[in-house]
């Protein structure tokens, strides 16, 4: 089954990103109209660093490392993350990512990550103890366990494979809340309810 949207209507919890039927995956590859919301930059941004994440080598046993901090050009209104990458044999990769541009529905891990971050500075309280970051990897982690999704936390496709992250949370919603998992059915529904903004 191939699901295309072009546009975004209704509610997103319901019509757009979650199928009834439990063993339709597709929902998750949802292609949507692409904005191009980040690009490769030589500039390094000095500010302050907003979070960190780590990327695995499929090769190796190795994860590196990233950073997100504000690029020197963001603005209150017109938001942008900087994300830094370190790579194999020492190398620095930089990304500028269009905070209003990202689409939680159809998103990189990449963008992802800048957009957690973002969130986590704008409304602290809505952060939880460890960051929306970890929250949304460890639910991203168990869907790719249940056979829901593919892994994107690699080297080879954070920066170019998209999933329909509101998607992931709202069939893992039911999971947790079925296997009584309640911290994790709350986090996915915060995250549902930040993620809608920006959709």
């Amino acid at each position: 089954m191939d699901i295309r949207v072009n546009n975004v209507i209704g509610n997103p919890f319901a019509e757009m990103v979650y199928d009834n039927q439990k063993n339709v995956r597709e929902p998750f590859q949802i292609q949507l109209e692409n904005k191009e919301s980040m690009e490769k930059v030589e500039e390094v941004s000095e500010g302050e660093v907003l979070g960190i994440g780590f990327l695995k080598d499929s090769d190796s046993d190795i994860s590196y490392g990233m950073a997100a901090r504000y690029a020197e050009e963001s603005t209150k209104d017109h938001p942008i993350v900087q994300v830094l990458l370190r790579k194999p044999n020492n190398e620095v990769e930089y990304y500028n990512v269009d905070i209003t541009k990202v689409n939680p529905a159809n998103a990189t891990e990449l963008e992802m990550f800048a957009l957690c971050n973002y969130m986590d500075d704008k409304n602290p309280g809505a952060r939880g103890k460890f960051g929306s970051w970890q929250a949304l990897k460890c639910i991203d982690i168990n869907a790719c366990s249940n056979g829901y999704t593919f892994d994107t936390g690699l080297l080879e496709n954070f920066a170019s494979a998209k999933k329909n992250w509101i998607g992931i949370c709202r069939m893992m919603m039911d999971d947790y809340l079925g296997a009584g998992i309640f911290k994790q059915y709350k986090d996915c529904i915060n995250l549902c309810s930040e993620f809608s903004k920006f959709v």
